[in-house]
């Protein structure tokens, strides 16, 4: 019998903030007196993705680069080039993206798909034995709107086993999701807390604000990124070339920087997929935006789970 998705009143469950700081930004006061925190999101998702191999019925679309096809809407039709811009992301990207983050002595938090770790377990190790932050992205890289709660659940349950058990015993403190729900935030806290013994520490869910804020449930949200963001080379209206990208991200820095420099810090976060970022020709330009970065003084860089640490003890929850 098919899962019939029930009702639900989402103003009630995660209702919307108008008001956040009200104009009133409090002061950061980033660790060294920092004009502003960056942090770099690297999404591993390849084997995650809606495939044949996976169960699906149709192979993943979205954030390949031919998301103008209509490849992901054809049942039972194997799609070559959308499945194998995912394997270009084990086999060659996340390699050359750690390569750029160790020679910029650069620090990442990791968001990994649980059925991306099983399939490539240096998404987990690599990211280890860099001391990278590693939180988990759930078990697929699917749209959980119109899934049943009861799959949710046991797909984020089984993240946090796969990325322990894909390398030195990880246990995940936060967690992103592409394409959550309304009921996500309270089912990734019932399971975490189950599964780990802890609480959660922290959502990337959220978009709302270019600094840190506590939720209406008590959880702290450290903002996400969809602007400074790869997913744009591939989504309309979006990035057309490295240029567009470079000028983007460096743009919203150089403005961050100086309301730093103005005396109201902010942070900023770069969020990157290897399957997209990491071709020759874009990462040559993400190289510059690390450059120019680079060229500051006064920048944190910092894994967000730091960023997160900090804002707790400067602005604990009321």
């Amino acid at each position: 019998m098919p899962f019939i998705y029930e009702k639900q009143d989402a103003s009630k469950l995660l209702p919307q903030d108008w008001a956040g700081y009200e104009g009133e930004w409090p002061d950061p006061k980033w660790p060294g007196g920092a004009k502003i925190a960056v942090t770099f999101m690297i999404h591993a998702e390849a084997g995650a993705e809606r495939h044949q191999v996976n169960g699906d019925p149709y192979p993943e679309a979205w954030l390949t680069e031919n998301n103008f096809s209509g490849y992901g809407s054809l049942p039972h039709r194997g799609g070559v080039s959308a499945s194998t811009v995912y394997e270009y992301e084990t086999c060659r990207a996340f390699w050359n993206l750690l390569d750029v983050f160790d020679r910029y002595s650069l620090p990442a938090t990791v968001s990994i798909c649980g059925r991306a770790a099983e399939v490539f377990k240096p998404f987990v190790t690599e990211s280890e034995s860099r001391n990278y932050e590693i939180i988990t992205e759930g078990y697929r890289f699917i749209d959980y709107f119109g899934e049943d709660p009861k799959t949710e659940d046991e797909h984020i349950r089984k993240s946090i086993t796969a990325i322990k058990e894909a390398g030195k015993g990880t246990i995940v403190k936060s967690y992103y999701m592409a394409r959550p729900t309304h009921l996500t935030e309270d089912i990734v806290r019932k399971a975490f807390k189950e599964e780990t013994g802890e609480e959660l520490s922290y959502s990337n869910c959220f978009y709302g604000d270019d600094l840190p804020y506590w939720g209406p449930s008590g959880l702290l949200y450290v903002p996400m990124s969809l602007d400074c963001n790869d997913q744009k080379f591939v989504s309309s209206p979006g990035f057309s070339s490295g240029v567009d990208f470079y000028d983007h991200v460096v743009g919203a820095f150089d403005a961050l920087y100086s309301e730093g420099i103005e005396g109201s810090p902010k942070m900023m976060t770069i969020a990157l997929h290897p399957r997209l970022i990491a071709r020759p020709g874009r990462l040559a330009y993400l190289i510059k935006v690390i450059e120019h970065i680079q060229q500051h003084d006064g920048v944190w860089f910092a894994k967000r789970q730091e960023v997160a640490d900090h804002w707790k003890k400067v602005h604990p929850k009321k």
